[in-house]
């Protein structure tokens, strides 16, 4: 069998952070934003995406992911995820969800502490609350809970490269 770039196109597959599983209770739906870079999002689809950045809470330095979709009904949701800047200090990570109240250009994503966590590393610990601005790459505002400002910023979507099946291919081709 000829390896033609053809096959190797078709093993590529583009991964979003609207597809990635656990974000939403229902089917997250695929967009794509249709802003420029920096611009002002006038519509809840340009919301969509991987956001990263870091903040400080409980006198801790924190790196923080962000994943907003769409639900089928244009509900916005999202999953955040925290951990410890320093990985070496026994901070644990926890992840929860959040559901965002998008006007003019001002994001709110609020959680429900007693039923909206995924992964709660400790009864202390409660959900944080995110209220801001957002633009095309940029999403600024407050840590609510925490009195604390963060900065995230739009990641691009990532992309994974597959195997073909016949994996001897991959292994003289690849190598």
């Amino acid at each position: 069998m000829k390896w033609t770039s053809a096959v190797a196109l078709s093993s590529l597959i583009f991964c979003c952070a609207a597809c990635r599983p656990g974000i939403s209770s229902g089917m997250a739906r695929e967009t794509s934003y249709t802003v420029g870079p920096g611009e002002p999002i006038t519509h809840i689809r340009d919301l969509v995406g991987h956001w990263t950045g870091r903040s400080s809470c409980e006198q801790r330095l924190l790196d923080i992911t962000l994943d907003i979709v769409l639900s089928n009904s244009d509900h916005i949701e999202g999953t955040l995820k925290y951990s410890s800047v320093f990985k070496n200090v026994g901070f644990p990570m926890g992840i929860y969800r959040l559901h965002g109240v998008f006007n003019n250009g001002n994001l709110n994503m609020i959680g429900d502490n007693a039923h909206d966590w995924i992964s709660k590393p400790d009864e202390a610990q409660t959900i944080k609350n995110l209220s801001g601005r957002i633009n095309s790459t940029t999403y600024r505002g407050q840590l609510v809970e925490c009195q604390q400002t963060f900065t995230l910023t739009r990641r691009p979507a990532t992309m994974a490269i597959m195997p073909p099946k016949d994996s001897s291919i991959w292994h003289t081709r690849f190598r």
